[in-house]
């Protein structure tokens, strides 16, 4: 039986509600803000489409939806002036029912959120996987890391940003998929220590200069400013020697 994927619309919400509710369910002792797709907004941004950088495909199978997809600007963790990044997105959910499986449809929806992706001119998507979901990201062109793994990256000319997954919450890896790799002065995977994964990403960012690999050039004043800020700080003040050669 044949399954169609395209853009949700406002009248999918209760569906979508019904399949987030079961395939994203609250976990007992962690903080929740509630579901995506309950609320009057939820209409609102589905309408949108594209324009708002809220993006919702659907999975539709002769009885209904099968499987859905979303993906959103999401503020960067411990970054300084947290905020919506406008060049990357999370994939938050992507689901489909078990009898489903198999036979393509998470590929089919995951592609669909990358080429609208493109269209609005995204540079990169991340996402927080379980690790049952590795093999499948791995298998669909997206890079996968292991636990206690960041991921960084810098647009030109602007700051670098950083990620971190939610082991807490059942996601310990990271996925990521680079849109348009032309648009990024470097990018890389880091070992979280802190937990906080701007502060871990500087060290890496520094010892690349320091050994060559990454061009002085490359690196956006707006990010040495923050290395700066880093060196002052009490971690970056362990490796204040280094710093000093180069700040």
């Amino acid at each position: 039986m044949a399954v169609r994927i395209r853009r949700a619309r406002a009248e999918d919400v209760p569906e979508l509600l019904r399949l987030e509710q079961t395939h994203f369910p609250v976990i007992e002792g962690e903080h929740h803000a509630g579901f995506v797709f309950r609320g009057d907004e939820t209409n609102v941004l589905i309408e949108a489409h594209d324009s708002a950088r809220w993006f919702v495909s659907v999975a539709e199978g002769p009885t209904g939806i099968v499987g859905f997809a979303n993906a959103a600007p999401f503020p960067l963790p411990g970054q300084p002036n947290s905020r919506l990044d406008p060049g990357a997105m999370l994939l938050t959910y992507l689901a489909v029912d078990p009898k489903w499986r198999r036979g393509g449809t998470g590929k089919r929806l995951l592609a669909h959120i990358e080429s609208r992706a493109r269209t609005v001119k995204q540079d990169i998507i991340v996402a927080h996987v379980p690790p049952t979901s590795r093999g499948f990201y791995d298998s669909v062109g997206w890079r996968t890391y292991g636990v206690r793994t960041g991921y960084a990256w810098q647009p030109h000319l602007a700051e670098i940003r950083a990620d971190k997954p939610d082991p807490r919450l059942g996601y310990p890896h990271m996925a990521v998929r680079v849109l348009r790799p032309e648009r990024l002065s470097f990018n890389f995977s880091f070992p979280l220590v802190t937990g906080n994964p701007w502060m871990d990403a500087m060290p890496v960012v520094l010892n690349r200069m320091i050994n060559g690999s990454l061009d002085e050039r490359a690196v956006s004043p707006t990010t040495h400013a923050m290395m700066r800020a880093f060196a002052t700080s009490e971690v970056g003040r362990t490796s204040r020697g280094a710093f000093g050669q180069r700040l």
